[in-house]
């Protein structure tokens, strides 16, 4: 599961860096914000079926996941014209 966050997160900073070239980002964006609910939903599901160092694994996974979650909710809200 970590390994997939780290994933995502590639996949994000190469989403900004298309969006900062000018490119429309914002159904990209929109998958994104999809996608990290997805992550979000099976990381919880596995937490409480594991214990001990695996456990610790899904908790960094589920912290870089929030990280991400947020990062791309900002940047599609502010594509799509609304403010937090």
């Amino acid at each position: 599961m970590v390994k997939a966050e780290d994933y995502f997160k590639q996949a994000v900073d190469q989403g900004v860096i298309a969006k900062k070239s000018g490119k429309d980002t914002t159904d990209l964006f929109s998958k994104f914000v999809v996608s990290s609910a997805k992550h979000e939903e099976i990381i919880n599901s596995l937490l409480t079926k594991t214990s001990g160092k695996e456990s610790e694994q899904l908790l960094k996974a589920h912290r870089d996941n929030l990280n991400s979650k947020e990062r791309v909710r900002e940047i599609f809200f502010q594509a799509v014209g609304f403010s937090k």
